[in-house]
């Protein structure tokens, strides 16, 4: 299984792009109670073909629209007290420009707008063409607890590891 993240692949956003509006509150993609819609689409990428698992969820996109604003709130925060144009990501929510010694900088609506249509997705792929939307999500999210269980033991048991040095 793996996880395509919508801010760190191409494949992964152009699939949200390209299938938004069939996935978004459409009662055929609905998979339950507490669940996110889903669709499920073959993709022949990265030289290889699998089926792609497009989730989208109504709770998830009011709680990363929220986290976007107060990171957007910040940096107009931040870029007020510059003088310099930074070389950080503040790129990708503004425009910003230096005329004379002060610094000057507007949202970029267009691209604000483009994160915000991507917001409340996440996509699956799996080479398992028999096996649902649903049925991933599940041993998703079983995964990903035991991955969590296992991490937790590790960490709070933290034996006294020996050291190993490289020769």
């Amino acid at each position: 299984m793996i996880n395509l993240q919508p801010d760190s692949l191409k494949v992964t956003k152009s699939l949200i792009d390209c299938y938004r509006e069939e996935v978004v509150n459409k009662a055929e993609c609905w998979l339950g109670k507490d669940l996110p819609y889903a669709k499920e689409v073959i993709v022949e990428e990265f030289d290889i073909r699998f089926k792609a698992h497009i989730y989208y969820s109504v709770e998830k996109v009011a709680t990363e629209q929220a986290l976007l604003f107060e990171k957007i709130v910040e940096y107009e925060k931040a870029l007020s007290l510059m003088t310099e144009i930074p070389k950080t990501s503040y790129a990708k929510y503004f425009k910003i420009s230096k005329k004379g010694k002060k610094l000057e900088f507007a949202r970029d609506i267009e691209k604000i707008n483009q994160e915000i249509s991507r917001l409340g997705f996440f996509v699956i792929a799996e080479t398992d063409f028999r096996a649902t939307s649903k049925g991933i999500l599940e041993a998703y999210r079983k995964r990903d607890m035991i991955e969590k269980a296992f991490d937790k033991i590790k960490n709070e048991l933290d034996m006294k590891r020996l050291p190993i040095k490289a020769m």
